[in-house]
């Protein structure tokens, strides 16, 4: 069986084009009510399935050409419309020459079924009835037509606004995500900036270290600094070597760059963070902790990476001794280096016994800091 669909829908054609053939009928396309009249005279098909609202020819005018030309008048002629205005529509439709109307909204399926029934039933090649109320006289028709099509003018309408008013929504709202975007990365740019006049400061640090080492040694001998600060900063070999002579400039020893992972637990975030900007300004990889419980979990976590613990000795949950003695039963010969402002001298000896340890008194210099973790890490054990 030939079928002649006419729509201006590609996906509506496909959408039924599959349907049809499923049930084996032979399928012949149209555009539009215009090239559909071309196929029918061609083509001479069993049945046409059409849609109403088309360009250069719509449904109407393709059903009232066809039922005008005798040769083609006995196709059946069905509707298969998105656009329905109601029954008056249909009943146009059947009054001059339709078999049916199916809106869309119902499944390819039942056009299958309606075809069958007309065929079926042998009113394809009979007159077709005509409701009484609608005589089936051009001026009529005309009237009907017009009233048909205005009432989908104004849906059209209707529907346009519709989308112009969801329109202007989504613009709105790509408008403020634009907005926001903008904001985002103005805001990422500031931190960028932030992040570069950190990096400058600490680069600063490091060129007025000599200038700091000095003033602390004549601060030392002036009785201003504290025993034990004084006592760690002089036991290190100084990053600034001063000559003699006064005039000279010293030479400068930066700290060397390293590559390991140091495991940083530290409950003070300002101090936890100096110290974080710091090693990883020099290479190293840094895993932090905020007290001695999170850091026995992060060395689990990572023990097959890390290369240094650096705990400070008073810490929640665990002081830095527990965290180093339970993480040092995982792994005995493992480097620590703990860090504090108060602490007996006693127990500096202790823990400077160990091979692998070493300590530091807070507040520490960048440059004595940084050489001190150097030193752990470069120590041969023994």
């Amino acid at each position: 069986m030939n079928v002649l669909i006419v729509d201006v829908n590609a996906n509506d054609r496909e959408m039924l084009r599959s349907a049809l053939e499923h049930h084996g009928c032979t399928i012949i396309e149209a555009v539009d009510g215009l090239e559909g009249l071309d196929c029918a005279i061609h083509h001479q098909p069993d049945i046409i399935v059409s849609n109403t609202i088309m360009p250069r020819m719509d449904g109407f005018q393709l059903l009232w050409a066809l039922k005008s030309d005798p040769k083609l008048t006995s196709i059946p002629f069905l509707f298969y419309s998105g656009t329905y205005t109601g029954e008056q529509e249909t009943k146009l439709a059947l009054s001059i020459g339709a078999e049916a109307f199916i809106v869309k909204q119902d499944a390819p399926q039942e056009v299958w079924e309606c075809i069958s029934a007309v065929l079926l039933s042998g009113k394809a090649r009979q007159e077709p009835h005509v409701y009484p109320d609608i005589n089936k006289n051009a001026g009529n028709y005309l009237w009907e037509y017009s009233r048909i099509n205005a009432t989908k003018l104004e849906e059209k309408v209707r529907e346009l606004e519709e989308t112009l008013i969801q329109r202007r929504k989504d613009e709105e709202e790509l408008r403020t995500l634009h907005e926001k975007l903008a904001l985002e990365i103005a805001e990422h740019k500031r931190a960028e900036e932030k992040i570069k006049e950190m990096e400058q400061e600490i680069a600063a640090i490091f060129k007025v270290a000599p200038f700091l080492m000095r003033q602390t040694h004549k601060m030392e001998s002036a009785g201003f600094l504290t025993g034990s600060i004084a006592h760690e900063i002089s036991n290190l070999p100084l990053i600034a070597v001063e000559t003699e002579e006064e005039t000279k400039k010293p030479e400068v020893i930066f700290p060397r760059v390293g590559k390991e992972t140091i495991l940083l637990a530290e409950d003070d975030e300002s101090v936890r963070n100096m110290a974080m900007a710091l090693l990883q300004h020099f290479g190293y990889e840094v895993i932090v902790a905020i007290d001695g419980e999170d850091a026995v979990m992060k060395y689990k976590e990572h023990a097959e990476k890390i290369h240094l613990l650096l705990f400070d000795l008073i810490m929640p949950k665990k002081t830095g001794n527990e965290a180093y003695d339970e993480i040092r039963r995982l792994k005995s010969d493992i480097k620590v280096m703990f860090a504090s402002g108060h602490i007996q001298e006693t127990a500096k000896q202790k823990i400077l016994t160990n091979n692998n340890a070493t300590f530091i008194f807070k507040p520490y210099l960048p440059t004595v800091f940084l050489q001190k973790v150097r030193y752990i890490l470069d120590k041969v054990k023994t």
